[in-house]
């Protein structure tokens, strides 16, 4: 016998996990504090193989995970596990959304053999990085409320060395890398209900330091310093619905082991909270301008927002939608890369940008030169 706990509702009320059991199987259970009652929730294959729960969400009425091999849905209200993969050859489910409606993870079989994110939705799998040739491995996380933010790490390269990125994507496409610590690794492992908040780890040079992301990459061993005594906070797994507490694991100096910390950033320590979102919607110059074939665009919101970002020709005609959806609170960047709608390439000359965010409203100019 032997199991992990991997997820509890808010409220403490529901555990869900995996439990080896005497026979030597392995499968995902949900556990009730109120009855202490533990409910095997089978496997895919109607009990045979093995499965394993990540995810619940906040009413405890749906639990995620994997199953031999493959992504499952579990509803309390059918009691079944449900195959959320039919296109690929393994998946896993790795977060659902505190209400419900939104689950992901990572598939193998929308691109090619590689490992793409995944969001789920009123019976649909979406392919968050559907077109995007840049990137070759892909995992989802976790999701907050309604889909707006979704994180995990996309895989890409420099040089053929491969590079993690924390990632944030947005529910109707677009995403954000959130940057590092100078080092060639960096995850985005939880975010909070609204989206504002995300936790994880990156690399610097010479080790992994947790990390605390909402609008900016806040490094927690820099922002705690007088807590930690020379010890070191190593990533940061996962933060409360309302963004108060982070809990992970790191070194601790006094035992030099290994261990699991619990913060409050609920102001109990007396450390003053840096200002972390904007504190309005912001549309910056392109760069490079001028630029041949590809620029970056950069917005920024002090909250949840759907935007949408169009390119327009000098006499007013839509070259290209950019952006239409919604972003969490942040600084985010999308590129073009001076193609229009049917992905052919436009002609040089100087090109508008504009973004449109409830009674916002900007447009700048930019300059292709090819």
């Amino acid at each position: 016998p032997g199991g992990e706990a991997n997820a509890i509702t808010p409220d403490g009320r529901f555990v869900t996990g995996w439990a080896r059991y005497i026979n030597g199987q392995e499968h995902a259970f949900l556990w009730d504090a109120q009855s202490g009652q533990m409910q095997d929730l089978g496997t895919l294959s109607g009990g045979s193989g093995t499965s394993i729960a990540y995810d619940i969400s906040a009413d405890g009425s749906i639990v995620v995970g994997e199953s031999n091999a493959h992504a499952f849905l579990w509803d309390s209200q059918t009691g079944q596990m449900q195959n959320l993969d039919t296109v690929g050859t393994s998946s896993a489910a790795y977060g659902v959304s505190p209400d419900g409606q939104f689950v992901v993870g990572w598939i193998r079989g929308f691109h090619v053999s590689a490992a793409r994110a995944f969001i789920y939705a009123g019976g649909q799998m979406q392919d968050l990085d559907e077109g995007d040739s840049l990137t070759w491995h892909s995992f989802a996380y976790s999701v907050s409320n309604g889909g707006f933010s979704i994180v995990g790490r996309t895989d890409t390269s420099s040089g053929g060395t491969p590079i993690a990125n924390a990632t944030v994507w947005g529910s109707s496409g677009g995403k954000t890398y959130l940057g590092s610590l100078g080092g060639d690794w960096s995850e985005a492992l939880d975010v909070s209900a609204d989206g504002q908040y995300i936790v994880g780890f990156s690399n610097t040079p010479n080790e992994r330091h947790a990390v605390l992301w909402g609008g900016l990459m806040l490094d927690l061993n820099v922002a705690y310093d007088s807590l930690l005594n020379g010890s070191l906070l190593i990533e940061a797994r996962a933060i409360s619905p309302d963004g108060r507490y982070i809990v992970g694991y790191g070194n601790n100096a006094a035992t030099n082991r290994i261990e699991a910390f619990w913060l409050d950033r609920g102001g109990s320590t007396g450390i003053e909270q840096p200002e972390f979102l904007p504190k309005s919607v912001h549309l910056y110059q392109n760069f490079p301008n001028p630029f041949n074939p590809t620029t970056t665009i950069e917005f920024s919101l002090p909250h949840v927002s759907r935007i949408t970002l169009h390119v327009y020709d000098v006499a007013g005609r839509k070259v290209k939608t950019l952006v239409n959806g919604t972003f969490p609170a942040g600084t985010h960047t999308v590129q073009w890369d001076g193609t229009n709608e049917a992905g052919e390439p436009v002609t040089s000359g100087v090109y508008l940008y504009r973004l449109t965010s409830g009674n916002y409203t900007a447009v700048r100019k930019m300059l292709l030169v090819r």
